[in-house]
């Protein structure tokens, strides 16, 4: 662990002394939390600036006309393979498209996503 002097004007160091009593961590915890934070940010910009210089620019337009214009079909229910064939009740679910995990009960309503 390195020591490490450092000038804040009164108006910083009051603050830090402030947010940092309110999370119940030390200033030099705060202050500690705030540089990795900062040097974080800060690799992470330049990875991003890498990548994209290392990257080809593509023509979008032409990607998105490939999109089809209708949306697709509805996909009929499908049987879960934990339900056995034919059984409904408690245990019996379908699975249905969209939904978080692919399964509710039969006896629930589906709507797709974003159309509640």
């Amino acid at each position: 662990m390195s020591t490490l002097s450092i000038r804040l004007p009164n108006s910083i160091h009051q603050h830090t002394k402030l947010l940092a009593r309110e999370e119940g961590i030390s200033i030099n915890q705060f202050v500690a939390s705030a540089v990795a934070e900062k040097l974080s940010a800060l690799d992470t910009e330049r990875y991003l600036s890498e990548r994209a210089a290392r990257g080809k620019k593509v023509n979008v337009a032409r990607i998105l006309a490939k999109v089809p214009k209708d949306p697709p079909a509805a996909e009929a229910p499908r049987r879960s393979r934990n339900a056995p064939a034919g059984a409904r009740g408690a245990r019996a679910f379908d699975v249905k498209p969209g939904s978080e995990d692919g399964l509710l009960p039969p006896s629930r309503s589906w709507t797709p996503a974003g159309m509640l």
